[in-house]
């Protein structure tokens, strides 16, 4: 075991980290009493999934970084690179939600109000917010120069957001029909062009 190149740097991340998931589940609690009458959920755990495949992933990435194990040689690339990863991540989460405003939920939640949006990256695909938080993740990854982190970072989560899309997609089928399946045919599910 070695010490990692650079410690600040990794304790850096890891406060940021900890910080954007004080950040989230604070949104998510004031989000959870705004929708609390909701009859709509659909979540089906979902969110708590989520929750614990972040905390999973992010630990291991921090235990491996600040044990050594999975180093990566040229830190500073690595360092630069998953910061601007980090950052165009939280760029499109940010908009994600902007953009679905008081659409969005922390769970699956739908109203009679609700209406299909197909504004900003909406146009491409329709979860940007989950391709946001996968970015993030890898972007944390890489700021810790390791590969273990790298791959530790995002599976996890990545693993726990594509059940949620296959929840999610149902339950805006349900609520949308035929709209939503001409939406869907339109549009990338998380990565544009692709998938």
């Amino acid at each position: 075991m070695r010490l990692p190149a650079d410690p600040w740097i990794k304790v850096a991340a890891l406060v940021l980290s900890w910080a954007w998931g004080f950040a989230e589940q604070s949104f998510a609690i004031r989000n959870r009493k705004r929708t609390a009458d909701a009859s709509t959920e659909k979540d089906k755990g979902g969110f708590l999934l989520i929750s614990i495949s972040v905390t999973v992933g992010m630990t291991v990435a921090g235990v491996a970084a600040f044990t050594g194990v999975g180093a990566l040689p040229g830190p500073r690339l690595w360092e630069s690179a998953g910061l601007l990863i980090l950052l165009a991540g939280a760029a499109l989460r940010v908009h994600a939600i902007r953009t679905l405003a008081r659409q969005f939920t922390s769970r699956v939640t739908l109203f009679e109000s609700h209406h299909l949006v197909r504004d900003g990256a909406y146009r491409w695909i329709r979860h940007p917010s989950y391709l946001g938080q996968i970015l993030i993740l890898i972007g944390f990854g890489a700021l810790l120069a390791n590969a273990v982190a790298l791959v530790a970072a995002p599976s996890f989560t990545t693993a726990a957001l594509l059940m949620r899309i296959r929840v999610e997609e149902r339950a805006l089928e349900e609520h949308f029909g035929p709209a939503f399946d001409d939406y869907r045919r339109a549009t990338s599910r998380l990565v544009p062009f692709v998938w």
